[in-house]
């Protein structure tokens, strides 16, 4: 049986972009465009005619930007949308996730046939994952997201003020716990891994955190190089914890989130005084960077069984060698539960090996979390 073409609408306002995305999307034998406009208004028009599997939309327009356009699809169209923005849209990328988009892409630039290239391999892989999700699926998303949350597992704890923040600390200082009292719970070390749909997921998990969680955490978020940066600085606009996009050498404090750099894999090493963080350059071994495996793998080898793995949406199967190591270890493993994740692969895999202790939906992950840092299972 003949496979039916993915179709697609390609919105942007950039007659260069518009050519681009169409010109490498058109290259693809399963894949057509079935439409190419320059605004919002427009492709209000275009759907009233025609049903694309899916739409590339781009934030910054004329007359009806991005995000007016997404609350309008969201409410009367639910289609997977795949945000195209340049680089220095990429807060707004964020924003954009948040109402309903499921991933992103950089935009091509207007300076080599090679940048479009790199980027046509990513367009079309992700094109391929999120044309599939279901509309119920998105739907759903939009109403999880969309809903104030008001975060269980923080509701007894006065609210801290952005600029009370605990600063980064510096390599020379050493951490005070006076103010807050010491870690008391099985885990010392948290890291998350997700792909697909992990941004809003993980900035509901980091928002709803206490300011006086005594554990460091670390997030692998499959994401490209210079966007990781923008994720860490909105993630610290949002919660109580200090969160930094992790440098070379970092320190792993209690009480501090770091963010995996895009194009690099994360790996960390213990150290005399502290064990800390270094960045390790992709191989061609590399399937994902940043592999959430080689981060889980190496923090699991220093933490032990005080290690918690927590695995949260997207497809593939990266983290699932990661948790595995973390139970070898003795340590614990949370996985998103197939409710609430955009794509259901990276928590399915190690859930059906039987390796995560629980699962739960993002609802409740920060809540779950929390409990695992400060009492004993």
């Amino acid at each position: 049986m003949k496979q039916e073409k993915i179709k697609v609408l390609v919105v942007d306002d950039s007659p260069f972009a518009r050519h681009a995305i169409s010109q490498m999307i058109s290259q693809t034998p399963h894949i057509e465009v079935i439409g190419s406009v320059s605004g919002g208004l427009e492709a209000m028009k275009f759907l009233e005619k025609k049903k694309p599997d899916m739409i590339t939309l781009d934030i910054e327009m004329p007359e009806m930007n991005g995000f007016t356009f997404l609350k309008w699809l969201m409410a009367t169209h639910p289609l997977p949308v795949l945000i195209v923005s340049s680089r220095s849209e990429s807060q707004n990328v964020f924003k954009a996730l948040e109402l309903g988009a499921l991933d992103f892409v950089a935009k091509p630039g207007h300076n080599a046939s090679v940048d479009l290239l790199n980027v046509k391999e990513e367009l079309i892989g992700k094109i391929e994952i999120i044309s599939k999700i279901p509309r119920d699926r998105i739907k759903k998303q939009v109403a999880i997201f969309s809903t104030p949350h008001s975060p269980r597992a923080t509701e007894t704890k006065p609210e801290v003020r952005l600029q009370e923040k605990t600063r980064i600390r510096k390599d020379g200082e050493f951490p005070t716990f006076g103010s807050v009292g010491p870690k008391t719970g099985q885990a010392d070390i948290v890291v998350i891994g997700a792909s697909t749909g992990g941004p809003a997921a993980i900035q509901m998990i980091i928002s709803s955190l206490p300011s006086d969680l005594q554990v460091p955490i670390v997030i692998v978020q499959h994401m490209p190089p210079n966007f990781t940066h923008s994720f860490a600085q909105r993630l610290d606009s949002l919660g109580r914890l200090r969160v930094k996009e992790a440098e070379e050498g970092d320190r792993l404090w209690p009480g501090q989130i770091y963010v995996a750099p895009g194009g690099y894999n994360l790996i960390a090493k213990k150290g005399f005084e502290a064990n800390k963080l270094y960045l390790e350059s992709k191989t061609d071994e590399d399937r994902y960077v940043p592999s959430v495996d080689k981060t889980m793998d190496s923090i699991a080898e220093i933490y032990g069984k005080g290690t918690l793995g927590v695995i949260l949406t997207g497809m593939g199967n990266d983290g699932s060698r990661g948790i595995k190591t973390i139970k070898s270890y003795g340590g614990v493993a949370l996985a998103e539960s197939e409710e609430t994740a955009v794509v259901y692969g990276m928590p399915r895999v190690p859930v059906q090996l039987g390796l995560i202790d629980q699962v739960f939906s993002i609802h409740d992950m920060a809540e779950q979390i929390v409990k695992l840092c400060r009492s004993t299972l």
